[in-house]
């Protein structure tokens, strides 16, 4: 049985045809547009649409075809959802091609191209009807696994007239080879944004100007805020949804900001776990040859020495990576004598004061800027 996964032509019209209105609906979750009954009209618009999925980023949709038939259909499309992961995987396959294993090779092919190749994505997500024992069996051999379930009460789903639970099952790319001693510095990727949110929610704000990333966001040209009442407010599940939405937008735009030369931003790695988040942004300004550096701790790993390493860590990249960058400044609250030092120790000098520029534990305090110059920046 020779097993192989294709684009869909026009074509291939009637056998779309047949398999959409001839595969297995008992276990069908019929919100699902593209797998409705179809007429040829629809067909074609169906697999235009399947067609310009790879190309607008919005997924990847292929015929699968067994011994030279078309068996079936499957198609992964990007999510954003709370487990952080953000491949949506759908099969299916005519009746007479069940039970053969092809399901299990297509998904192990699919997670191949999605979790380990040119797709790129973070992950493989796949839910189905919690009696659904060939999907459940199909996951379990291309190595997916549990992850959540969705109950009866939240869904209107029914098979033979009874509600049914959704079951969640995912795969996630490998995470990259971390140091399990000491302090090194990664590129941000979307499957760190619950330690990212953790950062954001145990920071020790009392020295910074940190936003809370539920207390401004944007929508379109518009700044939206939100108060402190009306987060502590917000149940558990739609903070962890919300947080979990600004932190992949955080990640996305960091990777892109990047790409295109301006800000670089690392999580800070100690002892093989995520503790902390470091940052170069360029200052603005045409002629600017200046950036400025940021630094964030969990609150257990401050005072160990971990950010005085980070920063030497990020001025060796930020230097490497920007060869116009000329400088680097960093502003501290005066009261902040540890982080003064983690300065001090990386080579900064003090070269101004802001006096009484911001309010610290309900005082005025002055506010200093270090600064720093690539040739006295010692390697």
């Amino acid at each position: 049985m020779e097993i192989r996964l294709r684009q869909w032509y026009f074509s291939d019209k009637e056998s779309f045809l047949h398999v959409m209105n001839n595969c297995d609906r008992s276990y069908t979750d019929y919100s699902f547009t593209w797998l409705s009954k179809c007429d040829d009209d629809q067909a074609i618009s169906r697999i235009r649409r399947f067609v310009d999925m790879l190309y607008d980023g919005y997924g990847y949709a292929q015929a699968i075809e067994v011994d030279g038939k078309v068996a079936g259909h499957v198609q992964v499309i990007r999510r954003n959802d709370l487990y952080g992961i953000n491949c949506d995987f759908d099969i299916v396959l005519l009746p007479e091609y069940c039970g053969k294993g092809i399901g299990t090779w297509v998904l192990k092919r699919i997670t191949a191209l999605a979790v380990e190749g040119p797709l790129n994505y973070d992950g493989l997500y796949a839910s189905f009807f919690e009696g659904n024992l060939a999907a459940r069996g199909m996951c379990e051999k291309a190595g997916l696994q549990y992850v959540d379930v969705i109950d009866a009460g939240m869904i209107s789903r029914k098979i033979n007239g009874e509600p049914c639970r959704e079951l969640v099952y995912a795969i996630q790319r490998p995470q990259p080879e971390v140091p399990q001693q000491g302090v090194c510095l990664m590129q941000w990727e979307r499957r760190y944004i619950d330690y990212l949110a953790r950062l954001f929610d145990t920071v020790d704000g009392r020295y910074d100007d940190i936003v809370h990333p539920l207390a401004e966001y944007r929508i379109g040209n518009r700044i939206m805020t939100c108060s402190k009442e009306e987060i502590a407010m917000m149940g558990e599940e739609k903070r962890r949804r919300d947080m979990l939405d600004r932190m992949r937008d955080y990640v996305d735009d960091w990777k892109e900001g990047e790409e295109r030369g301006e800000g670089i931003y690392r999580a800070i790695i100690n002892d093989g776990s995520i503790v902390g988040l470091i940052s170069l942004t360029p200052q603005e300004g045409k002629r600017s040859i200046d950036a400025e550096l940021g630094c964030m701790l969990m609150p257990e790993h401050c005072g160990k020495g971990v950010a005085t390493q980070a920063v030497r860590l990020m001025l060796e990249e930020g230097f490497r990576l920007r060869p116009k960058l000329h400088r680097v400044s960093a502003w501290v609250y005066a009261p902040n004598i540890a982080s003064r030092r983690v300065l001090e120790k990386n080579g900064f000098h003090a070269e101004g004061i802001q006096r009484e520029a911001v309010m610290c534990e309900g005082h005025p305090t002055d506010r200093l800027l270090y600064g720093l110059l690539r040739k006295h920046h010692v390697r």
